[in-house]
């Protein structure tokens, strides 16, 4: 490896943790560490709490800093001289030294400062900076798509080049008649067709029933055209996986806990109260089953309840909402997935008092 000291551009985001970055090829490697091999991240935070501060009747600390945005500080400074965690309204960054220096001139991306003052001549404040902690917070949060899927890296193949490949336009159906391992296939992966098939060449979409026994795979995306045995490669990509199944991409969701009913049911009425800010959303998920059946619950796919709602204007604005599924098959287990979504984790749709009613 000889890209030591480098800069590298971040070239996708899988998640909050993890990103791809492109380096120029190496023709070898060799075993690699110790204090010259670095990573720098820049902390991004949306909200944030100063500890060990005190103020005394007859004295006043007032604390406030100076904070940085992507490429530049604040001009105008942010009071902390509070005992709770102060939220703000955009992003900002501890950056690193290297990013210091690109954007801020070498200046500090965080300038705490403290204001002391009295009334009584005779009293000082003190400010022990040992026991002075700053915590930064920030929320896990984003809206998945598939344009989230790297085609060139992410990919893990179901089958390649396999002349048994038949695709179903009137259920949108892939089947692979020659495949064993369906224990990779996973539930709401993405899926792209390549190679080989000529109608359904580049065809994309989400897996949302496996059906082992007939080896058929249903999508939802483009619509297949009916081609009977063909040469194709099926790929899935686990950088989008639809809400529908367990471990979906989304990073903030609230799921209930299964709830067991003495009596069978068939509808749901859902009552909650919301704080949905703009460029912010919220969707509704639920499963339902027997408790005797040989089908688990929590094996089962989720089924999502288009809402309407009003978005928020107000940080401290909550609004009711309420929303019916009537005319299911009779249940007496279900569970229910709140899926929150936002494109800037400074603005976060919350719920608070939830009710969930079941009723035949």
């Amino acid at each position: 490896m000889s890209e030591f000291n480098a800069s590298f551009a971040v070239t996708s985001i899988v998640d909050s943790d993890n990103y791809i970055i492109t380096a120029s090829s190496q023709t070898s490697s060799d075993l690699v560490g110790g204090a010259a091999v670095k990573v720098q991240k820049t902390i991004k935070y949306d909200a944030i709490l100063l500890e060990g501060v005190d103020t005394g009747k007859s004295f006043g600390v007032k604390a406030t800093a100076r904070l940085s945005d992507a490429t530049s500080l604040d001009t105008e400074l942010t009071d902390l001289s509070t005992t709770h965690k102060v939220d703000l309204l955009t992003n900002k960054f501890v950056h690193t030294p290297t990013n210091k220096t690109a954007f801020l001139s070498g200046s500090s991306s965080f300038q705490l400062n403290f204001e002391l003052s009295s009334v009584n001549p005779d009293v000082s404040p003190i400010i022990d900076l040992e026991n002075v902690a700053v915590e930064f917070f920030g929320s896990k949060i984003n809206v998945p798509a598939s344009t989230d899927v790297d085609y060139d890296i992410d990919g893990e193949s179901i089958v390649v080049g396999s002349s048994n490949v038949s695709f179903t336009a009137a259920t949108n159906e892939i089947t692979i008649a020659n495949t064993s391992d369906y224990t990779k296939i996973r539930l709401g992966a993405w899926i792209k067709v390549t190679a080989g098939s000529t109608l359904n060449l580049n065809k994309t979409g989400y897996i949302s029933n496996i059906d082992t026994t007939n080896n058929k795979l249903t999508i939802v995306g483009d619509s297949l055209v009916d081609e009977a045995s063909q040469s194709a490669t099926v790929t899935q990509y686990l950088s989008f996986v639809s809400e529908i199944a367990n471990g979906g991409t989304a990073e903030s969701k609230y799921i209930t806990k299964q709830i067991n009913l003495q009596e069978v049911a068939s509808n749901f009425r859902v009552i909650l109260m919301a704080n949905i800010p703009t460029a912010t959303d919220i969707e509704l998920y639920y499963r339902s089953g027997i408790t005797s059946s040989v089908d688990k619950l929590s094996d089962k796919i989720w089924t999502k309840k288009d809402i309407t709602y009003k978005k928020s204007t107000v940080e401290t604005e909550f609004v009711e909402f309420e929303y019916d599924i009537t005319d299911l098959a009779e249940f007496d287990a279900f569970q229910f997935k709140f899926v929150l979504l936002s494109t800037n984790t400074a603005a976060t749709p919350k719920i608070k008092n939830l009710r969930l009613l079941a009723y035949a």
